[in-house]
């Protein structure tokens, strides 16, 4: 016995279904509310990374401030320390406990040198707060650093300004730091600058 297909057929005879034209139009008209709408998603998601770097700028800047009211002065950019060769430890060591990580604080070997195999797992270990979801350079799974200090040649000048000329931490745009350890923080100095005349 064969069976025939048979077209449901609504009371005029007609067949019941969308055709290629119409099925084309949809496709077409789905086409471009996404080409429409898709750059406007991407735009708000770009917004949101720019206000996470901002955020985290802003945790970076409170726990330099935090760390300043412990220690005094702001940190250095980078410490040396004399007892042994590459002994160099970054500005960041300096806040973790304020960037709550206290626990690789305590874990990091400051007599060590930083690639010791001591600190070596620590230092691979990512900080959200320390990298913005705008840096196309961060390798995952490494200890990515997009905020940087620069510390000026040879980092260690010392620096001695008047207190009129002092900047004000909490009235600058971007964080300061005190460059050589001494607690004072200037604005730049052309004579700071071994570089220059």
């Amino acid at each position: 016995m064969i069976r025939q297909l048979r077209f449901s057929r609504n009371t005029k005879g007609e067949r019941v279904g969308f055709t290629l034209l119409e099925l084309l139009i949809v496709i077409a008209i789905l086409s471009l509310l996404a080409a429409l709408f898709l750059p406007a998603v991407m735009n708000v998601r770009a917004s949101a990374r720019r206000v996470q770097c901002s955020n985290n700028m802003r945790q970076i800047a409170l726990a330099l401030f935090q760390s300043e009211e412990t220690l005094g002065r702001l940190p250095a950019s980078g410490n040396f320390e004399t007892s042994g060769p590459k002994q160099y430890h970054s500005w960041v060591t300096t806040i973790l406990s304020e960037l709550e990580q206290g626990n690789l604080r305590q874990q990091y070997r400051f007599d060590l040198p930083v690639d010791d195999p001591a600190n070596a797992g620590l230092i691979h270990n990512p900080i959200a707060v320390l990298v913005c979801p705008e840096d196309i350079s961060v390798s995952a799974g490494k200890g990515n650093l997009t905020y940087v200090v620069n510390g000026g040649f040879g980092w260690t000048i010392p620096v001695d300004c008047p207190a009129s000329i002092r900047s004000d931490p909490t009235t600058t745009t971007i964080a300061p730091l005190d460059l050589n350890g001494n607690g004072v923080v200037c604005p730049f100095d052309p004579r700071d600058d071994a570089t220059s005349g």
